[in-house]
């Protein structure tokens, strides 16, 4: 396993972290070593041995490695294992919201004791409206209204209809001010809510996302307070020459140097080739 440059997570005294991943093993869809680590740290349980440990968890890394899957295994879990009535999925584009709707539908499709629990009907739980899309499952003991996933796009104008017990904002780098806004004073209400940013490295314009990252590498136990946070990254400053311009051939830069690339990309040599 690549060991994240920086993690923090709360006290906790179990996590579901262990019944989650074997979940996504039953649907075709087992977890890396370093998703397995996020998944312990999200589905940590606090002192009360019910609530969330952490009320907010980011997952930071670079393209293509572990981040919206893991994302994604997060979804199932709280689906099937912690049994939550409502999440809600939210990406930057409506594009990348689709592409993650379409994937949980083929991995609960693809899985009968999975597709089972899915709501009965014309549609069988799969609702696919135009910038609607809604993934219902059907009533149970836990959640007798029945529970739902749904997948929004976010806005310029706010994050209206993204409030849930648990909320996914992946491609935080894109997040702005009126986005948190709209959505923590919902979500402080609810007892067992979560939060979890989803990003790559932060962006010029990523001012929330930097002060997410920020708290995450902070040592202040005040800043990291209810915060779960997990970064893959290379050291700052790893080249040789100051004035490197940071492409690889550059004698010295850290480009070219394959530990660091692993540090910063852990499913290198794995699911990613170094070619």
């Amino acid at each position: 396993m690549v060991a994240p440059a920086y993690a923090n997570v709360p006290d906790y005294t179990e996590t579901l972290g262990p019944e989650v991943a074997e979940l996504c093993e039953l649907a075709g869809y087992a977890p890396d070593p370093e998703q397995r680590l996020v998944l312990d740290a999200l589905f940590a349980l606090g002192p009360d041995g019910w609530s969330p440990a952490a009320f907010e968890f980011a997952v930071i890394c670079a393209r293509q490695n572990l981040k919206t899957a893991v994302l994604k295994m997060a979804a199932l879990g709280w689906i099937y294992v912690a049994e939550q009535e409502l999440v809600v999925w939210s990406s930057h584009e409506m594009d990348s919201t689709r592409e993650a709707f379409r994937d949980l539908v083929n991995l609960i499709e693809g899985c009968p004791p999975l597709a089972r629990r899915l709501a009965p009907g014309p549609t069988n739980g799969i609702h696919r409206g135009n910038g609607n899309e809604m993934i219902e499952f059907a009533p149970s003991e836990a959640c007798p209204n029945g529970q739902r996933i749904k997948f929004k796009a976010r806005t310029t104008s706010g994050a209206r209809g993204l409030a849930g017990d648990k909320v996914i904002l992946d491609e935080a780098f894109a997040l702005k001010d009126e986005h948190i806004g709209s959505i923590m004073p919902i979500l402080s209400t609810r007892p067992e809510a979560q939060i979890v940013y989803g990003s790559s490295a932060c962006r010029p314009e990523s001012d929330v996302l930097r002060r997410i990252v920020a708290r995450g590498r902070s040592t202040d136990p005040v800043l990291r307070r209810r915060l779960g946070y997990v970064e893959w990254c290379a050291p700052e400053r790893a080249c040789e020459d100051k004035r490197c311009p940071h492409y690889p051939g550059y004698p010295g830069c850290a480009m070219d140097k394959r530990e660091y690339l692993q540090m910063a990309n852990p499913a290198a040599g794995r699911r990613i080739s170094w070619q």
